[in-house]
């Protein structure tokens, strides 16, 4: 075999592994591409879905707890509907009764920022009855595209509410004791004559009577060491006459 056959053999054998090459190369960039273009795909489907998340929520008026379904996602959220373990008692009153058939009538449409809220029940009222306290909320919805979204669960302990209300009321009831004794302590300030009748009663006093009350006070001051002078003097005189 001569030089050339083997430089030509060399060089074909060089060629077909270069072109194995570039196309391992061109395949993991195809696959690294793909994997790409579905990760950002499912990125995007994650932020263009509903979110609908469910809490207790309290408002102005002392003891109300209410149920809040919020779409806190960036799509519509439709036919939400919400099941509740343990269920809802039975019996009550009328607002009960809302409170049942609001539940199950569920909520076809919910845009984004959509909240809702329906007073679930007066806590005092709520413990006395010996009511559960504690509820997992499963929420059930479709996206914008009506596709069914997996179920979310939510724990809710009334029980956490009422710590919150009961440090909000202790907190109160300390700020009422602070307040009726600020209350007396400014009584008290006004009985020994600083306020008068129109506010503060703020007492000044000009330069010049400064200065005459500093002269006067020197002057007091030089009177009485000149009579202890004068008595000192006196004594040591009775005291020698004694002698």
């Amino acid at each position: 075999m001569s030089l050339l056959t083997m430089s030509a053999d060399a060089s074909a054998a060089i060629t077909a592994w270069a072109t194995v090459a570039t196309a391992l190369v061109a395949l993991l960039a195809a696959a690294f591409a793909y994997f790409q273009l579905r990760d950002a795909g499912k990125d995007r489907r994650e932020r263009n879905k509903p979110a609908v998340v469910v809490d207790f929520t309290t408002g102005d008026v002392h003891g109300i707890v209410y149920l809040t379904v919020h779409n806190i996602g960036t799509t519509t959220a439709r036919d939400v509907q919400l099941t509740l373990d343990p269920p809802l008692w039975n019996g009550g009153d009328a607002a009960d009764e809302y409170l049942r058939r609001w539940i199950a009538h569920g909520f076809p449409t919910m845009p984004p920022g959509r909240e809702l809220s329906n007073i679930f029940c007066h806590l005092p009222v709520h413990q006395e009855a010996s009511r559960p306290t504690r509820f997992t909320v499963t929420v059930r919805c479709k996206d914008y595209r009506q596709r069914q979204q997996p179920d979310e669960q939510y724990e809710l302990d009334l029980d956490v509410i009422s710590a919150q209300m009961s440090i909000t009321r202790h907190t109160v009831h300390e700020l009422n004791d602070t307040l009726g004794k600020l209350n007396k302590t400014l009584e008290s300030v006004v009985s020994r004559g600083f306020f008068s009748g129109s506010g503060l009663r703020v007492f000044t006093m000009s330069t010049d009577e400064r200065e005459q009350r500093e002269r006067e006070g020197m002057e007091e001051h030089e009177r009485r060491l000149e009579e202890r002078e004068r008595l000192a003097e006196r004594l040591k005189s009775e005291g020698q006459a004694e002698e």
